[in-house]
């Protein structure tokens, strides 16, 4: 069999016991003479637990007591005893005695004073009570008799379950909120603000002072927008959009009707793609409106410039250069170049959803002024091909919003009710003051129900 092996030899010396040995003090007997104090009912020490949270060593609690309603199976004494301390700035502390686990009614607390010098240990009865902590933000208003009884407030309850058994993190933002708290206000409505409150709203009125109005924004939202530029200030109609503005006065002049007008004086029908063009060449020839003639010829050529361009995946594709001649014959390169340099993003080959709607609501607002501010859409939606829904909100967005035709109108157009709708014939007119679509303000979450 192999040797066990021995203990290492101390050389001599005397080893270390490795439990402590009790050592008498001489000055004492070894007799403890043990009293206990009986239960009177009456002011005893406190064994307070702090569960979830520390509370400061000099915090003072102003005690109350009263009867307590019993129960036959109430391990508690019969007097209810509360304590309660509000100097801290923003929370209030409770404590207060609760009932015991199942099973352990018969468990009594006791604290040991032992008197070394007369050798004696007396136990004295001891109530065990747990501090609570509530924001004063928080809290229930206090009642306003003294039959009412106290109710519990949710939020007061919610967050000192958050302090007691929730997480860090929790913990963390439940004290954040505390510090944050802003006690309600005890003047009545109207009275003076409290020096905190008046903290408050300076800080406010400095950081809001340089805020935009409401208009401003506005103005701001409508300069952004892909429509020609308003006159604002205009006192008519005709000053909110004019032809130099619209067209431009180098395509004006570039713009040749003289053919036109020799055709109309000699009794020939000036036909063109447009239907809107075409059925308006007449009028303006009889009343001798050259600069709306012109208007009308630059209208028909974005019309076709717009028409020539080929759907992207999300763009619309302008054609080359040697391509126009043929998608626009009779037109010449100068202009057909001058529409894309102004349409297009830096004179490129694609059209986005925004250039192409400044293009159609340049093309609306120069028909708006042909016809005087007040124009049948049925044409000048046929001729851009789009529907109804487009065509109505392009022409809100240049403040002139769709309306169904008037008694006098329809004799005009030669059309019942009935017709006029289902043909599609709606009237836009920009009337004064202008109104465009307001600019949309998200409320909160959850407001909407």
């Amino acid at each position: 069999m192999p040797e066990k092996k021995r203990k290492r030899e101390s050389n001599g010396k005397a080893e270390r016991p490795l439990k402590k040995v009790a050592v008498a003090d001489p000055s004492t007997s070894g007799t403890v003479k043990f009293s206990l104090l009986q239960d009177t009912n009456e002011w005893t020490p406190l064994l307070a637990a702090t569960p979830g949270f520390s509370l400061p060593l000099k915090t003072v609690f102003k005690p109350y007591t009263k009867p307590r309603s019993q129960t036959p199976q109430s391990s508690l004494p019969s007097k209810e005893l509360l304590l309660h301390n509000s100097t801290h700035p923003k929370l209030d502390y409770v404590a207060r005695e609760e009932e015991t686990e199942k099973g352990q009614e018969l468990m009594k607390h006791y604290i040991g004073l032992y008197d070394p010098t007369q050798e004696t240990l007396q136990l004295v009865p001891a109530r065990k009570v747990i501090v609570r902590s509530t924001l004063k933000a928080s809290t229930a208003p206090l009642p306003q008799s003294d039959d009412e009884t106290d109710a519990p407030n949710d939020i007061s309850a919610r967050n000192t379950l958050g302090l007691t058994f929730g997480t860090k993190k929790s913990q963390k933002a439940i004290r954040s909120l505390t510090e944050n708290a802003i006690s309600p206000s005890k003047t009545k409505a109207g009275g003076a603000l409290d020096a905190a409150a008046n903290v408050v709203m300076d800080s406010m009125a400095a950081s809001t002072a340089d805020m935009p109005s409401r208009e401003e924004m506005q103005a701001e939202v409508t300069s952004n927008k892909p429509i020609p530029t308003p006159n604002l200030e205009a006192e008519t109609p005709a000053e909110v959009y004019t032809l130099d503005s619209l067209v431009g006065l180098q395509a004006l002049r570039s713009m040749q009707v003289k053919e036109w007008i020799d055709k109309e004086n000699a009794g020939e029908e000036v036909t063109t793609r447009s239907r809107f063009v075409s059925s308006r060449i007449a009028g303006l020839v009889k009343a001798d409106e050259v600069k709306k003639l012109k208007a009308l010829k630059y209208l028909l050529l974005l019309v076709q410039w717009y028409l020539a361009l080929r759907k992207g995946k999300s763009m619309l594709l302008v054609p080359k250069k040697e391509g126009w001649e043929k998608v626009l014959p009779g037109w010449d390169k100068e202009s057909i170049a001058a529409v894309g340099r102004r349409f297009t993003e830096r004179g490129g080959f694609e059209l986005n959803k925004w250039h192409a709607n400044l293009l159609l609501t340049h093309v609306l607002a120069i028909a708006l002024v042909i016809d005087n501010f007040n124009i049948d859409t049925h044409d000048i939606r046929e001729d851009l091909r789009l529907d109804h829904k487009e065509v109505s909100t392009l022409f809100a967005e240049l403040g002139a919003p769709l309306t169904p035709p008037t008694e006098a109108e329809l004799k005009k157009l030669k059309l019942s009710k009935t017709d006029a709708k289902k043909s599609g014939h709606h009237i836009a007119r920009l009337k004064l003051p202008l109104k465009f679509p307001k600019m949309r303000i998200l409320g909160a979450r959850g407001s909407r129900r």
